[in-house]
C-alpha cells in the first residue's frame, strides 16, 4: 500500500520546507509519494519544490501552472495524477497539524467500512448573518452545506474515482466530496478557518434551482399566451410592449436556465495548463 499526499502551494517559500520535513517524518514507516501542485507561485516556492525533488526523485512530483488557476484546480489536478491506493489533501492554507495525516491512515486501516475521512475544522461561525444564510442555502437548495468540512482528507482509490467521473459534469470544489456519497468519518481539529459560501460553486448540486426557473418560465409563456389570445379577441386591452415584455422575459429566463444550468456547459469548467511536470513517468497523463 503506498500513500500519495496533494499538496496545493501558492507562495509558500517560508512554509513548504517545513510542511515537507514534518509530513516525512510523520510518515517515515509508511510507502508514500509526494504530488506537489504549483499554483503559479511568484516568489520561491517553485524553486524550493525542485530542490526537494531532486533530493528525493523517487517520492517528490511536481506539478506547476502556466498561470493561477486557484485553490480548487490545483487540488483537482493532482487527484488527476493519482494513482495509489491512499490518497491525502494536505490544504497548505489551513496550516494544519500533520500529525493528523497519521491518525487518518491509521484510522482507514483499522476501518474498512469507511472510504474517506475528512477533517472537521471546530470553529464556528460567530456572525448571525453567516448562520442564517447557510440555513437558508440549506433550505432553498436542498442541501446540508457545513463549511467545518475542509479539503483536509484522505480517501481510499475508489472515492478519488467517484470525484474524478462527478468532475466530468460539475464543477470541481469541496461541495463535490459530499455529491458522491462513500462513508465518510468527520475527525474534529484545531482551526478557525471558514470558508465563506459561494453560491456559484453549490448551486449546480441542488436540482431545484433548475426546476424553479423551468416551471416559472413555463407559466410565463402561458401568460404570454393568454394575453395574446384576449388580445386579439379584445377582451383585454394589452399594449404591444405590454406582451413584447411578457415574451422577452420568458426568453431571457430560458436563456439563463440553458447558460447557468446546463450540464454540457460544466464539462468545460475544471480545466487548466501545466507549464511543468517533474518527476513523473511518461505514461501518467
Amino acid at each position: 500500500m503506498i500513500l500519495e499526499i496533494i499538496i496545493n502551494t501558492y507562495n509558500k517559500e517560508k512554509t513548504i520546507l517545513n510542511t515537507y520535513t514534518k509530513i516525512s517524518e510523520e510518515l517515515k514507516d509508511v510507502k508514500h509519494r509526494f504530488i506537489f501542485v504549483d499554483d503559479c507561485s511568484d516568489d520561491k516556492t517553485l524553486e524550493i519544490l525542485k530542490n526537494i525533488q531532486k533530493k528525493n526523485e523517487n517520492s517528490v512530483k511536481i506539478i506547476s501552472f502556466s498561470k493561477k488557476y486557484g485553490k480548487e484546480m490545483a487540488i483537482y489536478a493532482g487527484l488527476l495524477h493519482s494513482k495509489h491506493d491512499l490518497v491525502c489533501i494536505y490544504d497548505t492554507d489551513l496550516q494544519a497539524n500533520t500529525s493528523h495525516i497519521g491518525k487518518m491512515l491509521e484510522f482507514l486501516k483499522t476501518h474498512d467500512d469507511y472510504d474517506q475521512v475528512c477533517m472537521y475544522s471546530n470553529g464556528m461561525e460567530k456572525s448571525y448573518l453567516k448562520r442564517t444564510k447557510r440555513r437558508l442555502f440549506n433550505t432553498i437548495f436542498d442541501l446540508h452545506i457545513d463549511n467545518n468540512k475542509t479539503y483536509y482528507r484522505m480517501m481510499r482509490r475508489n472515492v478519488v474515482m467517484g470525484i474524478l467521473k462527478q468532475a466530468n459534469v460539475y464543477s470541481f470544489n469541496k461541495y463535490i466530496f459530499d455529491s458522491i456519497g462513500f462513508n465518510t468519518y468527520y475527525s474534529k481539529f484545531e482551526n478557525k478557518y471558514i470558508e465563506e459560501i459561494n453560491p456559484k460553486e453549490l448551486i449546480e448540486y441542488s436540482p431545484r434551482p433548475y426546476y424553479h426557473i423551468r416551471c416559472t418560465s413555463l407559466m410565463i409563456f402561458i401568460a404570454s399566451i393568454i394575453i395574446f389570445i384576449l388580445s386579439i379577441f379584445k377582451q383585454i386591452k394589452v399594449s404591444n410592449n405590454v406582451i413584447f415584455l411578457f415574451i422577452l422575459l420568458f426568453n431571457s429566463l430560458n436563456l439563463f436556465v440553458l447558460s447557468r444550468f446546463s450540464k454540457s456547459k460544466c464539462k468545460t469548467k475544471n480545466q487548466f495548463i501545466i507549464k511543468e511536470k517533474i518527476g513523473f513517468d511518461e505514461n501518467v497523463l
